[in-house]
């Protein structure tokens, strides 16, 4: 089921009864709870040189590797141990939706 749509029913089914509208407080909790809301993105681990941002994901894989992401320039650059990879920032951001759909796709496209 597409978000919109689950977005939808989720809505509906949280309306009060008897109500014609749903009130902003109980329809983001109802789509948190659905799993439907973006979670906040983490915030940077360090600025580098010039203030651009740059994160580290430890852990990562079976052999526990650091990932380091960074936004330079209007680049994304990513460095792991297993691969170097850089785009530019809407093509990091349409490879990232990709990736959480294949992350999520089990559980129905919603959020763990």
């Amino acid at each position: 089921m597409p978000n919109y749509d689950q977005a939808l029913r989720v809505l509906e089914q949280a309306r009060r009864p008897g109500e014609l509208r749903i009130h902003p407080n109980d329809a983001v909790e109802a789509l948190a709870e659905a799993g439907l809301l973006m979670p906040e993105p983490p915030e940077p681990d360090g600025i580098r040189p010039k203030g651009w941002p740059r994160w580290k994901l430890h852990g990562y894989g079976d052999h526990n590797d650091t990932v380091h992401v960074a936004y330079i320039a209007g680049d994304v650059f990513i460095n792991s141990p297993a691969c170097n990879m850089s785009a530019r920032a809407d093509d990091a951001a349409a490879l990232a939706r990709v990736i959480h759909a294949a992350a999520y796709y089990p559980k129905g496209w919603t959020q763990a």
